[in-house]
């Protein structure tokens, strides 16, 4: 009897352990835990794993440490900056830099006058219009709430303008960007380049490519495989850096060559769609287009675009978390309607009856010609749990890297991505069904707790013991970070139902 109630309070302490650690978290949402408290209901390390000998590689580890810029890059970005007055280019840069992280999309007209309408209804107007100020029939006080709410709009709605990159301007944007850009693009390649080690991608389209960083971190993965470098940015200034910085210093003949072959600068998409690319890329531009309409006909050519792989990324606030998931939305739910749509179309009009033709679209839906996946960092294409898990905190990353100015210091950079991959999930990836860490992993005296996106679609709290979960499993969780994928075994029918645990209405400082 003694023996069972030491058991029963050992029990009582560790569930208010976890509800510590969830008070530490630093969010208010509802923990799904998965626990395996019996024998035969174990979550296991994979069974690839079994015969690792080391566990501080293990496949399941997708980040790169401290990326630095190529030493070709240092010497061309060096050659650039010197004669540049960099002391007043500092403070300008830095405020570059904080503009673009608060950055936020351009409202929508709809929702401009949604917010008008709110404000008037407050004010006791029934409706509004900028024009009311200039109006000789209205009323003198009617007029005064028709102004008190025109700036409250001003003051209160967030003004997107696009940035005009001059001379200046790109020269601010490359001391502050050039580095962190490259770390981030070069993490998300380098997940590619593991997962999928016999991809070897001929053709790069990138959008709003910049000072280039996304040729340079592809340059670095896959070097002279890639043939063709397809960049395309409105700036002129952007493309005249870029191409400088991939420019040896003259030779004696007078001749300076590429350093990365087969590089093209336009300033458009192009418009035929016969030519694919096998990576398409878009970095830190979809929040610089001026409109939804603009984003979503922009991701459509770049989808139709792919052959292999599409790459969005953004900065890892809720703008750029938002942005993501509305590229996630409409590629994997709108085109792949409308291309559904498009195909019935066409078979009706090879005289095809219409049933027939729906028949077909359903075989083809799960078909290489018109499906496409979540490769990462998704394990699935159903909701992003992070919308709905009442946190109001985005799906971001941490890369570390080190600023090209101050070489031994190493700074952190927060990002947002998604990696889609033409045709359906393949079967033999053993990473395709791993969960992704979503959050730090937090290492505890015996044992390890890990956050995660799992392949059902759901977050979830692992808590990971060496007696529980056998040694590799705890020895991966340990070596495991923000960001990689947890090398975890689950078959369905070794796990026990999961537990909720309500934890509404608990706050916390800090994670």
């Amino acid at each position: 009897m003694a023996a069972s109630m030491d058991s029963m309070f050992r029990l009582l302490a560790g569930k208010r352990k976890m509800h510590r650690i969830v008070l530490r978290s630093g969010v208010i949402m509802n923990v799904k835990r998965w626990l395996a408290t019996v024998a035969n209901y174990q979550t296991t390390v994979d069974n690839s794993l079994t015969e690792l000998k080391t566990f501080r590689k293990h496949p399941g580890i997708m980040r790169t440490k401290n990326v630095k810029l190529p030493d070709a890059l240092l010497q061309t970005l060096n050659r650039y900056l010197a004669d540049k007055p960099m002391k007043q280019l500092a403070p300008r840069a830095k405020a570059l830099s904080n503009y673009l992280w608060s950055r936020q999309l351009p409202l929508e007209e709809a929702q401009l006058r949604a917010k008008a309408q709110e404000y008037a209804q407050l004010q006791g107007v029934e409706d509004i219009d900028e024009d009311m100020l200039h109006s000789q029939d209205l009323p003198k006080d009617h007029k005064k709430k028709v102004a008190s709410i025109m700036n409250k709009l001003r003051r209160h709605i967030y003004h997107w303008q696009p940035i005009r990159f001059d001379e200046t301007t790109v020269c601010a944007y490359t001391m502050s960007r050039i580095a962190p850009n490259y770390a981030t693009i070069y993490r998300v390649l380098h997940e590619i380049k593991k997962r999928v080690p016999d991809f070897s991608p001929e053709a790069l389209l990138d959008f709003g490519s910049g000072i280039g960083t996304v040729s340079w971190a592809a340059h670095a993965l896959w070097g002279n495989t890639i043939k063709e470098f397809y960049c395309v940015d409105t700036s002129r200034e952007m493309h005249d850096v870029a191409e400088a910085l991939m420019k040896e210093r003259q030779t004696e003949d007078g001749e300076s060559r590429n350093i990365i072959k087969g590089v093209y600068f336009r300033h458009f998409l192009p418009m035929s769609l016969q030519k694919k690319y096998d990576l398409t890329i878009s970095a830190y531009s979809l929040l610089e287009l001026p409109s939804r309409t603009d984003r979503l006909n922009t991701l459509r050519t770049l989808w139709r675009k792919t052959d292999q792989f599409l790459i969005l990324i953004e900065c890892g606030t809720n703008e750029g978390y938002k942005t993501i998931m509305e590229a996630r939305d409409f590629i994997l739910n709108d085109i792949q309607k409308e291309e559904e749509r498009n195909l019935l179309k066409r078979r009706v009009a090879e005289g095809v009856t219409r049933e027939v033709a729906r028949e077909e679209v359903g075989l083809v839906e799960h078909s290489t010609t018109l499906a496409g996946h979540v490769f990462a960092p998704c394990q699935h294409d159903q909701d992003c749990p992070r919308i709905t898990d009442s946190s109001k905190t985005p799906c971001n990353f941490e890369q570390d890297f080190h600023h090209f100015s101050k070489r031994e210091e190493i700074i952190k950079e927060r990002f947002s991505y998604l990696v889609l991959r033409k045709g359906p999930r393949i079967s033999g990836d053993d990473t395709g069904h791993w969960p992704r860490i979503v959050r730090p992993v937090l290492p505890r005296s015996r044992h390890v707790i890990c956050r995660l996106c799992c392949s059902n679609g759901q977050l979830e709290e692992a808590v990971i013991t060496r007696a529980k979960h056998g040694r590799e499993l705890y020895r991966c969780a340990r070596y495991s970070a923000w960001g990689d994928l947890l090398p975890i075994c689950r078959p369905q029918e070794n796990v026990l139902p999961e537990q909720q645990t309500d934890t509404e209405g608990l706050h916390s400082d800090s994670d």
